[in-house]
This record gives structure tokens, sequence and C-alpha cells, in this order.
């Protein structure tokens, strides 16, 4: 890919609009991030905006962000050119524009404001992908536009079993960050989640059943499915997909003892790695359950002990309250976090 680079920036300026819109997107699709080259096309489409389409300017947005660039220049330039022509973008390049400017966090309100009104035009145009995708642009920036994400949620729901388990997964956690109580929606969610539990990865299983925990959404079913389903694929989890994962059975009150038995041993063979977040989260889970699985409780301890001045406040008081509920005195713990309470 560098020699190919090199000979793109070589001929950058005899490239038309859709050929450097199709050279980003080649690079982005590969996850190539080749700096020199971006700046090269980011320059050469500054020259060409008034040339391009609007797939040109959605696949471009779209490179850049899922590269993680931000080309300031470019961006405004894509986002004024997109609203003057925002009734020409077909659903596709709507969402691609949306998903763009979550990934960067970049809340571009009269973009978005855009977007979300020609959307609402074109609803029943959006397949499974482009809802998807813009009910998790908004969650990604907290927007909470309730007629659009109504819209969106009574589209989706209508299409739910086009929805790939990612896309599933997605919806689940877009609607738990912006606290949508649509009853409907999540039920078909949890119906469609668990024909296809087999098909999920690791992030989208903890990201569904956090989802759940968060809107205090109990499915007795799925969160089986996600049990049996977690415990087959557990050699693959990070430690936040094991503290979120135990943390929601956890808000549930759900105890599944296998699954805390298989958590348990992955977190403490993990527990140098545990973020202060994670450290905490698996202490208050423990609690919760009235689990009292010592090597785990341990490990804990020793981690926050490690790590005692880089816990906040409500992660020393969690992580207090934990350790207190389940009768563990572990004086140099509890010590430990009395000092670093104390300014």
């Amino acid at each position: 890919m560098q020699a190919l680079s090199e000979a793109a920036i070589t001929k950058i300026a005899a490239f038309n609009s859709q050929e450097l819109s199709n050279t980003a997107f080649a690079f982005a699709t590969i996850s190539v991030c080749d700096l020199p080259l971006l700046d090269a096309i980011a320059a050469e489409a500054l020259n060409r905006i008034r040339f391009a389409d609007n797939q040109a300017f959605s696949n471009t947005a779209w490179a850049f962000a899922k590269l993680e660039v931000f080309n300031a220049p470019l961006r405004t330039a894509i986002s004024a050119s997109s609203i003057q022509r925002i009734t020409e973008f077909v659903p596709q390049g709507l969402s691609n524009l949306a998903w763009s400017v979550a990934r960067l966090t970049e809340p571009n309100s009269p973009l978005l404001q855009a977007i979300a009104s020609e959307s609402m035009r074109k609803l029943t145009a959006l397949n499974s992908q482009d809802l998807a995708n813009t009910l998790w642009a908004w969650a990604k920036m907290e927007l909470l536009n309730e007629p659009f994400i109504e819209s969106l949620s009574w589209a989706a729901r209508r299409r739910i079993y086009e929805f790939n388990p990612q896309s599933l997964a997605n919806s689940a956690w877009a609607v738990a960050v912006l606290n949508v109580r649509d009853p409907p929606f999540r039920n078909a969610i949890a119906a469609a989640a668990i024909s296809s539990i087999h098909e999920f990865n690791v992030q989208a299983l903890s990201n569904s059943v956090w989802a759940c925990a968060r809107l205090d959404f109990r499915h007795d079913p799925l969160l089986a499915a996600i049990a049996a389903e977690s415990i087959q694929s557990l050699s693959a989890f990070d430690p936040q997909a094991l503290s979120n994962t135990l943390w929601s059975f956890a808000r549930f009150e759900c105890w599944h003892a296998p699954l805390s038995e298989s958590i348990s041993s992955a977190a403490r063979r993990m527990s140098a790695e545990l973020t202060t977040q994670e450290l905490s989260n698996l202490a208050w889970a423990l609690a919760k359950l009235w689990y009292h699985n010592a090597p785990l409780r341990d490990a804990l301890a020793s981690a926050a002990m490690r790590n005692i001045q880089a816990l906040n406040r409500q992660e020393l008081s969690v992580t207090a309250w934990a350790f207190a509920t389940l009768g563990e005195r572990n004086r140099p713990l509890l010590n430990a976090i009395a000092a670093a309470a104390i300014p």
C-alpha cells in the first residue's frame, strides 16, 4: 500500500472528485491510515468541492471519520455543501454523514438538523443499516431529538428482523444511552437478538446486556441466551466486557452461577489490566449478588491498593461499600481508601 500511496500522491492533482473519494474510501475500508495521502486528498478535495457529488461527500466524510482523521477545513466544506444539497442525498449518504460526524464527536448542529429533517422525509426508505447507524450517531453525541428518535425507533421496529447482530446491539446501546422508553421497540430487539444470539460477538453481547440493565429492562429469556453465549465466548472477553456483563446481571440481582463463576475466574486472571471503573464495578457486582468469591475479591483488593490514587470519589465509595457489604474487613484496603478520600 505504501507504493500505491506514493504513486497516488504524485498524481493527485489529476484526480477528479470521485477518484479522490474512492481512494480515501478504499484506504479506510482496509484501515490503513496514510496521513500524507489523506492530507493530499483533503487539499485536492477542497479545490474540487463545487464539482463533487453527494456520494463523494458522504464517502469522503466516512473515510476520514473511520480513520479518525479530523481535517477542519475539509469537514467545514463538506458540511456546508451537504446542507445545501441535503434533499438530494440517498438514505445511505445521510446515515454515513451522521455516522462520520458522531465518530469524530463533532456535533455540527446545522448539519445534524438537516440530516434529521431529510431522514424523516425518507424514513421508509432507510434500511436496517441506515437506521442502526443513525440511532448510534445520535446516541454517541447524546442528542435527544425525541420526534426524530421516536420515528427511527418505529421504522427500526418494522424492519427488526433485517438487522444483523451488530446493528441490533448498536440499537440497543443507543436507546439505552438516550434513555428511550419504548417497550415495543425493546421487546422487538430482544426477540430478534435471541433468534441470532449465536452470531453475536463479545462486544455485541456485553453491550446488549448493559443496555438492558441501563434501561431496567429485565427480559429473562434474553438474559439466559446472553449468559449461555457469553460462557461459550468468554475466552474472547476483555476486562470491560467482563465487568459490564457481571455488573448488568447484578443490576437485576440475577444470579447465574456458571456465568458468575466463569467471569470471576477470567477477571481474576486479568486483574492487573482492570481500569478503576471496571474494578469498582466488579466489586459492586460481587456485593450486589452476595457472591463470596475469595480469589476474585482478594485480586480486586490488591488491584485497588495498587491504583488507590487513581480511584475517583465514586469508585472509592463503591469499593468500600462492596467490601463492607460482603463483610470483608480488609484493613489495609479500607485504610488506603480512607487515606485517599481525605484531601
